[in-house]
């Protein structure tokens, strides 16, 4: 082993996103809190007396501390409307403050949206958010998301012999470029790519250890050997005797409905989603946990397996993005905050979650859209197409990704069923 030189992928593609305003379908100014920083709101308090900016500082008010952590010191938050609305949204559906004063005078949040910019080893990157309905088209239907999107000008030199003192979090870019390697290679069935990033999160928690308690794990040694067993194959006849269990996977998917309606109010764009979900895996009429299953298994055999082997981006976009929006297996923390900028330096780690916690959320994510998909491919059945799985990606990530007490509920039932294990995950991966 010796001195090496790894590619540094930043996504590109958030600067080609263009808001279409009134035009959206699913407008990111109703159904969320919106929050003004410390600089915005001094900005406002200076305006010129007029309408808008009496209407700016009567709907402003302190952050709650249950929100708290969503915002820095001195922020605001907009008082909604009854009908869950920004007070500043005009009835042609566009900003007050935008239309009036201009984009320059946005807060950050509103004028990053769906951006969520970070710094990396003093590299600036960006990349979206699939909660909103054009930045989850432009990201999920590219047919070539990293070739034409994903910049590479940059290598990071690392030498794979170096163990003492060493933090996991100084080997970032390799480990991201590996993770977005595997994941994209299509040499290996969707599920199997994912089983496998679950073992390398594994990998990484067990050289986290080892230097917290000065072992000596060589993170160069590690990281080959795995690497190889990839290109080999060799662990393919262990993870096709993993069997699938779909009752498992429709019963997941009931409880993570469940949660997520109990834990906030549900727009109908989500309901929607949800009532045709339960029509796709109860087309039979019966309502018995064998005729779901059923149903549900014919579905994914028949009209969400086709279309994922015609389409195999789909799905392969919206991990890679996840892989880059959450810092995997870093950043879960600082990048899921909604519409929060998110600084690090990869040598000066702070406190950060394990990798297998950030696999857990990932995978967990997945296994939640690729559940409702087959029964939307049930509903749809024929007919079904990429852009409803698109379509539906959006709403998931709108509805279910962005609620943090959906969230943490959902990690925690996993957790205490035993499948927070990447064997417990194949059952809920495999098809």
């Amino acid at each position: 082993m010796a001195p090496r030189q790894t590619l540094i992928l930043q996504p590109k593609y958030a600067s080609e996103f263009l808001c279409i305003g009134p035009e959206c379908e699913d407008s990111c100014c109703v159904g969320w809190n919106v929050f003004f920083d410390q600089k915005s709101c001094a900005n406002y308090e200076a305006l010129p007396d007029s309408p808008l900016k009496l209407k700016i500082l009567n709907n402003l008010k302190p952050i709650p501390d249950e929100l708290s952590s969503a915002s820095k010191p001195n922020a605001r938050m907009l008082q909604m409307t009854a009908e869950d609305e920004c007070p500043l949204l005009r009835t042609d559906r566009l900003c007050g403050i935008q239309t009036t004063l201009g984009a320059d005078a946005l807060s950050s949040i509103c004028a990053n949206f769906p951006r969520i910019q970070y710094t990396i080893d003093k590299l600036d990157g960006a990349v979206l958010t699939l909660a909103c309905p054009e930045a989850a088209r432009l990201v999920i239907e590219n047919k070539s998301l990293l070739n034409n999107n994903a910049e590479g000008h940059y290598q990071f030199n690392w030498d794979d012999e170096k163990t003492a003192g060493e933090s996991l979090q100084g080997f970032f870019w390799p480990i991201r470029e590996f993770s977005i390697r595997l994941v994209t290679n299509r040499n290996y069935p969707l599920w199997q790519r994912l089983f496998l990033l679950g073992l390398f999160a594994r990998r990484l928690d067990q050289f986290a250890d080892n230097v917290k308690s000065s072992s000596g794990l060589n993170f160069g040694r590690m990281f080959n050997e795995f690497d190889k067993a990839v290109h080999s194959g060799h662990l393919r006849s262990e993870m096709v005797k993993i069997p699938a269990n779909l009752g498992l996977q429709l019963q997941l998917m009931s409880q993570f409905i469940t949660l997520r309606m109990n834990s906030h109010a549900c727009p109908e764009r989500m309901l929607d989603l949800i009532r045709k979900f339960k029509t796709g895996v109860n087309r039979g009429g019966s309502n018995s946990v064998e005729a779901q299953i059923r149903t549900y298994s014919d579905a994914c055999i028949n009209y969400y397996e086709p279309l994922m082997h015609r389409n195999p981006y789909l799905l392969e976009n919206y991990i890679v993005n996840q892989i880059f929006r959450t810092l995997f297996p870093f950043g879960q923390d600082g990048l899921l905050t909604d519409n929060q900028n998110s600084s690090t330096d990869a040598s000066h780690p702070n406190s950060i979650a394990l990798p297998s916690r950030s696999y857990l959320q990932l995978a967990t994510q997945f296994a939640l859209v690729k559940g409702i998909l087959i029964g939307l491919a049930g509903y749809y059945r024929a007919e079904f197409t990429p852009r409803h799985a698109v379509d539906a990606i959006q709403i998931i990530t709108r509805n279910f990704e962005h609620h943090q007490i959906f969230l943490d509920q959902s990690y925690a039932k996993l957790q205490s069923a035993g499948h927070d294990t990447p064997a417990g995950f194949a059952t809920l991966l495999r098809n």
